[in-house]
């Protein structure tokens, strides 16, 4: 019997993609990027789409890797907070500017450079 899904490629890069996170993340934060994977790959096999599966693997399993703790929160008030304001008149929009700045700082901000509530940086 099959399940359907789809097996994450055997190479080197892709062993140390699911290492990272899984030493990384949360395994909840993991799971949710494991999966991300297998939508994509699913979703490209249904559309007939040719994709280089350890490409799409790689950048699946590491899109939330920045995402973890505290980092996280601002990044979803930041979004909560931003589509009210961005359907209101012009001087609710002129007053989430700043949030909109701060939006932008935790676009392009590395991170801690530090060990996090989930611990050290792996290797």
């Amino acid at each position: 019997m099959t399940t359907g899904l789809v097996e994450p490629p055997a190479t080197e890069r892709a062993r140390q993609a699911r290492d990272l996170v899984h030493a990384s993340c949360p395994a909840h934060v993991a799971a949710h990027c494991e999966r991300s994977f297998q939508f994509a790959a699913l979703l490209a096999r249904y559309e007939q789409i040719d994709v280089d599966l350890e490409v799409l693997y790689v950048g699946t399993v590491l899109h939330d890797l920045g995402l973890s703790g505290y980092h996280a929160i601002w990044v979803s008030a930041a979004q909560t907070i931003w589509v009210p304001l961005s359907y209101g008149p012009p001087e609710v929009m002129l007053a989430g500017l700043p949030l909109a700045a701060v939006g932008l700082w935790l676009l392009f901000w590395p991170g801690n450079r530090g060990p996090n509530r989930f611990g050290e940086k792996p290797g």
